[in-house]
């Protein structure tokens, strides 16, 4: 199994027990999911797995225009998103400004629930952080990023986050991790077994710490981009 693959299929173990999957949901950005077995897995474990019913995905990005219908959506068990925080003005309005513009749209994949279209968890519950100014980072934004990660240490029991979606990247190739402040807090969410995902291979940079996998190099900048 690759290196992506097996991400997704430890994102998908977490969502947990117990709900049927909805017969007849149709995948948001179908072709992109059945390619890397979404549709299958929710096929193999329907009436198994929850889909993210009960839990949270916390996603960090450029903030996030919480007057879309996509995310005003009400569930049967509550709202779509249950909370959001600014760890750049230190605020609960996760809303973007410019030049930020990705946040809005970059938690459809994983959680979309909106006129029969499905994300992988549809079921789950959202929480949004506008942690860096824009997604394709144009300077260090480490520290709101931690401070971003830190909100999640602390609400993580309020709000049962138990998926992180760390977003922006810096568009550099790096021959070695570079130590940031974000560190300290990521061996936090490792130790509350939090699950943190983040994208490579957008640059289709072919060497470096990121590039670890079997997976040939298109097929990994086809699965993981921040666009």
């Amino acid at each position: 199994m690759g290196m992506l693959e097996f991400g997704l299929a430890s994102f998908l173990m977490i969502l947990g027990l117990g709900l049927t999957a909805s017969s007849g949901e149709v995948p948001y950005e179908a072709s992109e999911l059945k390619r890397i077995g979404v549709v299958d897995t929710w096929k193999k474990y329907d009436g198994i797995l929850t889909w993210g019913k009960g839990q949270c995905l916390a996603i960090l990005d450029d903030g996030c225009d919480l007057t879309v219908p996509e995310w005003k959506v009400q569930l049967p068990w509550g709202k779509k998103v249950i909370a959001g925080y600014d760890s750049i003005d230190h605020d609960n309005d996760p809303s973007p400004v410019p030049p930020g513009y990705h946040g809005t749209s970059v938690g459809y994949p994983s959680s979309y629930n909106f006129q029969n279209k499905r994300g992988v968890a549809y079921n789950d519950f959202v929480a949004h952080v506008r942690a860096v100014t824009i997604v394709h980072l144009r300077k260090d934004e480490s520290r709101s990023l931690a401070d971003g990660l830190q909100w999640v240490i602390d609400h993580h029991k309020k709000y049962n986050i138990t998926a992180v979606n760390l977003s922006p990247v810096d568009d550099q190739a790096h021959a070695k991790p570079r130590p940031t402040v974000i560190d300290a807090k990521l061996s936090a969410l490792r130790r509350l077994g939090i699950w943190v995902s983040a994208p490579c291979g957008n640059n289709e940079h072919t060497t470096g710490p990121m590039i670890k996998s079997p997976l040939p190099r298109q097929r990994i900048a086809e699965w993981s981009k921040t666009k």
